[in-house]
């Protein structure tokens, strides 16, 4: 693709086919192995979002990257409120939840509730609900939101109503207690702690639909969940007369905790503040707080 009509391309981890909507290759004209990824979730995210825009700026662009809506969702919980509704018997402990999903607008924050319901319910019914056609992906979270037996669904929510209660002490517990961000020492894989100090992130998995994605799980008997993939680096830049860029990394840049930039950078990534890039001599040198010359 060799500048779009559209004016974007757009690449999601998801098929080449709609990376410039129209303008895209065409299925047609590749043999099935070159290009065996399935559309996804944050693929159809990005073509909503950049549809019809000609404006971007950096900062433009990075506002258009965490937008909070979670396109998986649409298609997953009306399913579940629906399956409530129409039940014979419904069960008395999931009024509350249920309503907190029925009024969901779709959007990750660290407040809300509904954003924790929905990723352990989305989770549980990937992990534990029957898939008799062997979908994955896409295919398979729509299949949970809208051909899956509707007694499967109540099953699951009770299951995840229940499991919430268990670790965090009830339902209603925000995004924000949840999924966390942390970084203890210079480990590769980390070995999370609930007891040790961690910050609230208002992201959510790849998985759902989200650009900026915080992938994020619990081990060695954690209740919270922990960042381990997703926007590690982070970067917008603008080609011009001069190049201009931000960009933002997940911690900081040492893995020495005893470095001041072992976690200089963390506050900043879970609050989406982007730094500028020092790409002329002139901006590095301004910053340095110490310089050399080799031999020296």
């Amino acid at each position: 693709i060799v500048n779009p009509e559209n004016g974007w391309i757009q690449n999601c981890n998801s098929t080449p086919f709609t990376a410039a909507l129209e303008y895209s290759p065409r299925r047609e004209d590749y043999p099935t192995y070159m290009a065996p990824d399935a559309e996804n979730f944050r693929g159809i995210h990005a073509v909503r979002l950049l549809n019809g825009r000609s404006d971007l700026t950096p900062e433009k662009l990075i506002e258009l990257a965490y937008d909070p809506l979670l396109p998986a969702f649409e298609e997953l919980i009306p399913g579940l409120v629906a399956a409530y509704d129409e039940a014979g018997v419904r069960p008395p402990e999931l009024a509350g939840a249920i309503d907190a999903l029925r009024d969901w607008d779709y959007r990750v924050s660290t407040d809300s509730v509904a954003m924790t319901l929905a990723h352990f319910y989305g989770s549980r019914s990937i992990a534990e609900g029957d898939n008799p056609e062997g979908l994955r992906g896409m295919d398979l979270i729509r299949y949970f939101g809208h051909r899956s037996p509707h007694s499967e669904r109540l099953e699951i929510f009770v299951k995840t109503v229940a499991q919430l209660e268990a670790d965090f002490g009830h339902w209603s517990t925000p995004w924000g207690e949840v999924n966390r961000y942390q970084r203890l020492n210079g480990d590769i894989v980390q070995q999370f702690d609930d007891d040790a100090p961690s910050l609230p992130v208002g992201m959510a998995s790849g998985r759902w639909g989200a650009l900026a994605a915080f992938g994020a799980r619990s081990q060695s008997g954690a209740k919270r969940i922990y960042g381990t993939s997703g926007n590690s680096f982070v970067a917008v830049v603008e080609f011009g007369e001069r190049v201009r860029a931000k960009t933002r990394l997940a911690g900081g840049q040492s893995g020495d905790p005893a470095s001041p930039h072992f976690d200089d950078q963390a506050v900043r990534y879970v609050n989406r503040e982007f730094k500028d890039v020092a790409y002329y001599r002139e901006d590095v040198e301004e910053r340095a707080t110490r310089t050399y010359h080799p031999g020296e």
